[in-house]
């Protein structure tokens, strides 16, 4: 950027009417692969990049047409803010690239959510903010094993009589993903 100039100097020529950045988006939009296409594109047949995000080349191409479109829309048209919020949220949003335990989705935590919102009346009567930390304390800890596919139950009758005696500095190997896994390798 040019010392001297506007954020609005320095932008490249755009069209003025609806219809032309409205036939500008829609080209642009065309060079995306479809959502439909996404999980084959992206998991079929290869290996998922080492690192990084632009490594991609399907997020690499979703980033640059939500910066090709930070010029052409109206700043303060809801498209706009989205793009606006995609790009200053990039790394947080793309964690899933790195990580292959996160899923690029978050589906169960809107659905652990749910549940929560669902019950909202009945938990106004926890008694006191104690008994309604310790209800979220609950909640979390059994939403995470539904999570990880591990029966709440056996798990607490399992771990609960541990924790009097279990080390503090091997605490996360009574998480229940950790603790699925041992009780895994206990079978075999």
């Amino acid at each position: 950027m040019s010392q001297g100039r506007s954020p609005s100097e320095n932008r490249p020529s755009t069209p003025t009417t609806h219809q032309s950045r409205q036939s500008q988006l829609e080209q642009e939009s065309s060079k995306l692969p479809g959502l439909d296409d996404f999980h084959e594109l992206r998991f079929g047949g290869r290996q998922p990049p080492t690192e990084g995000a632009d490594r991609d080349p399907i997020l690499a191409s979703f980033r640059i047409w939500c910066q090709k479109l930070s010029f052409i829309l109206p700043p303060r048209s809801p498209l706009a803010k989205a793009t606006a919020y995609v790009l200053r949220q990039w790394k947080p949003l793309t964690v899933f690239v790195d990580n292959g335990h996160i899923p690029a989705h978050n589906n169960y935590s809107e659905l652990a959510l749910r549940q929560a919102v669902i019950g909202r009346k009945n938990y106004m009567f926890a008694g006191s903010e104690g008994g309604a930390k310790s209800a979220a304390i609950w909640y979390s800890l059994i939403g995470t094993c539904l999570l990880n596919a591990v029966d709440p139950w056996m798990y607490l009758n399992d771990v609960l009589p541990k924790l009097n005696d279990w080390p503090v500095n091997r605490v996360l190997e009574l998480e229940p993903a950790a603790w699925r896994a041992s009780q895994l390798e206990s079978i075999r």
